[in-house]
């Protein structure tokens, strides 16, 4: 049930995002998994809120842990035939 309200959790912490539906291996078990994407600028504030998310993802899906990446990557956005090149 907790699962299901991970949309409704991210967006508390962040207005856009990609959530993925995956299935995690750790020492040769599974178990269905989530993937959350988003995409924020590399400030102290965006990563609090990131490990703050991951802490409530952690609490609401009664899990022991919670992974968390951090990636450099050009984006490009595409609006209304106007583009920003970050």
């Amino acid at each position: 049930e907790a699962r299901a309200n991970v949309p409704s959790i991210v967006s508390g912490y962040f207005d856009g995002f990609t959530v993925y539906q995956a299935l995690g291996y750790w020492r040769g078990l599974h178990e269905s998994s989530m993937v959350i994407e988003i995409l924020a600028e590399d400030t102290a504030d965006a990563r609090a809120r990131v490990y703050d998310l991951a802490e409530a993802l952690r609490t609401a899906n009664v899990q022991d842990t919670v992974l968390v990446t951090e990636q450099s990557v050009a984006v490009s956005l595409f609006s209304a035939g106007v583009s920003t090149l970050g």
